[in-house]
């Protein structure tokens, strides 16, 4: 008994030295302190301009010529995964959730026949470099197909097992 009456004044005697200094340091924290740290700019300001500057990198991805997007992508993406694709018309590009490119209406190739089309098409891309179109890194891709189109060969093999 005497266990758990030590534990119990142990807790309110931590309990209230927490309260103490809280309300030391709270009571410290008024409108003028306030207004003073407001007052001296820079640190609000640098804030800000942080925020700006990584808002602008961003953005960066936006400023490049959709030929070249195309280009580096179907190269990465052939790399990657051995799989040849032609996008739709556009590639388009936000940064929110993810930095990622879209298209619409995409297809996948393998040796000039057509293996799937696909509705949509998000290529999410590393934050690492956006200087360079050449820099870019694909982390994910996550595809909407509508038909998959099987070649005779795969099919074969599948029929054969």
């Amino acid at each position: 008994m005497s266990k758990t009456n030590f534990l119990v004044k142990y807790l309110k005697n931590i309990s209230k030295l927490i309260n103490s200094l809280l309300e030391k340091n709270l009571n410290k924290l008024n409108f003028e302190n306030l207004t003073n740290l407001f007052k001296n700019n820079k640190i609000i300001l640098s804030f800000v301009a942080l925020f700006v500057i990584f808002l602008s990198y961003l953005l960066l991805p936006t400023f490049y010529k959709q030929s070249e997007i195309s280009k580096e992508l179907k190269t990465e993406l052939q790399s990657r995964f051995d799989l040849n694709f032609k996008f739709g018309q556009n590639i388009n590009y936000n940064f929110f959730p993810r930095p990622h490119f879209t298209t619409n209406e995409s297809t996948i190739y393998n040796d000039q026949e057509v293996i799937s089309k696909i509705n949509k098409l998000k290529i999410y891309i590393s934050l690492e470099n956006f200087f360079s179109i050449d820099n870019i890194k694909i982390k994910d891709l996550t595809i909407k197909m509508q038909i998959l189109i099987l070649i005779k060969k795969i099919t074969i093999f599948f029929l054969i097992f």
